[in-house]
Parts: structure tokens; C-alpha cells; sequence
């Protein structure tokens, strides 16, 4: 893979398939013809460790899996409590497991 690091065409956005060709998130969004919420569901777990610090890729991967949900009809505030108490401007350093916050129905 060529070392691209324009904000436009970016890296972390890109990969190389098994038999050698690259592709690019794009691809496989319109591959699959993803709706918005879950191509950016895609685009934050493919980066996840190629730009940023991954936990908060996988939040926003969390926040758009909410939506998503949501979309399709369920009761997703429990959800969305536990992804606000990660929503902070201060660093996310030793962060807690996330289902701790998640109430569940057992």
C-alpha cells in the first residue's frame, strides 16, 4: 500500500485484500449497499486501531449501532445512558467495561 497520508484519501481507510488488491472502506460499504448508520458502524471498526485511539472508534461505532437500533424499533435508552457516560472531554484512560453501565433483562 502506498503511504498516503492526505486528509482526503487517508490510509486507515484502506487495506490489502489476501490475494493483494486494496480496497478502500467504500468498497465494501457499496459492496454490501450500507445505510448511513451502518456504513459509519463499518468506517469506525475498520480504523479502529489505524487512527486515534481505538476506544473511541468502537464508541462511535457504539453510538451509530444505537441509531441503528433504534431505526429499526428498539427501546435503545438504556444504550444510549451507557454510551453517555463515556461521552467526556476528559481522557479516556482505564476506562470501565462498558456493559457495567448496560441494565439487562436477566
Amino acid at each position: 500500500m502506498k503511504n498516503n497520508i492526505t486528509p482526503i484519501n487517508p490510509n486507515y481507510y484502506k487495506a490489502v485484500t489476501l490475494d493483494g488488491k486494496e480496497i478502500e472502506v467504500f468498497e465494501i460499504i457499496d459492496a454490501f449497499n450500507l445505510n448511513h448508520y451502518r456504513a459509519c458502524m463499518i468506517k469506525y471498526i475498520l480504523r479502529a486501531d489505524k487512527k486515534g485511539e481505538p476506544i473511541i472508534n468502537l464508541l462511535k461505532c457504539y453510538k451509530y449501532l444505537n441509531r441503528e437500533l433504534k431505526r429499526l424499533g428498539l427501546d435503545v435508552s438504556y444504550l444510549e445512558f451507557a454510551l453517555k457516560q463515556h461521552d467526556t472531554s476528559k481522557p479516556l484512560t482505564n476506562t470501565p467495561n462498558i456493559t457495567k453501565s448496560i441494565k439487562t433483562d436477566n
